[in-house]
């Protein structure tokens, strides 16, 4: 076996080190979206024909969803509704996704139940969503969410993959340290 360099030994030890400060960033961003995807929901009640989707606060972006009194079978793109930029044209490659609407479970906030009507991703300044008549009567728009509806399947990803990369680096610590010369 060739012999070990105290060169191969700082590299492994280093790497190790830099293993392990990434596990633990990775098990702190983890924590924090599980944090915040076990958050109770947040509705903002809204009515009228039109109503202000904020503009984003992350750096990743985000999502609001589009909650109505009366389940509602038909989407929203179906309703005439358009998302309408600050300068006054409508957007187009928004993503406004009525399916992942469609699998969500109605919630219930000051005794009142909201039904997902659509998920509507926030871009980075405020838009209007416009519908015709009174397709948004009686609308609550839920806070924006990092990852949507995927916020805990992310956390939980993000917490295995920091306990994997700790565990990885911790080892190639001991590894780099104890490596016979």
């Amino acid at each position: 076996m060739a012999p070990v360099t105290s060169w191969v030994k700082f590299v492994a030890f280093f790497g190790g080190v830099c293993m392990a400060i990434a596990g633990l960033a990775m098990l702190v961003v983890g924590a924090v979206f599980l944090v915040e995807g076990n958050q109770p929901t947040r509705l903002t009640v809204v009515s009228g024909p039109e109503l202000t989707i904020p503009a984003q606060s992350t750096v990743l972006g985000g999502s609001v969803m589009l909650y109505t009194e009366e389940p509602v079978e038909d989407p929203l793109f179906t309703r005439g509704c358009e998302l309408v930029r600050a300068d006054g044209k409508v957007t187009s490659g928004t993503r406004i996704d009525s399916i992942a609407a469609a699998l969500m479970d109605p919630v219930t906030v000051d005794g009142t139940t909201w039904h997902p009507l659509a998920e509507i991703e926030v871009l980075a300044e405020s838009a209007t969503l416009r519908c015709p008549g009174d397709a948004l009567a009686s609308a609550a728009l839920s806070h924006e969410t990092t990852f949507g509806r995927s916020t805990t399947t992310i956390a939980v990803l993000a917490l295995a993959f920091g306990l994997v990369a700790l565990v990885l680096g911790s080892g190639a610590m001991v590894v780099g340290r104890y490596l016979p010369r």
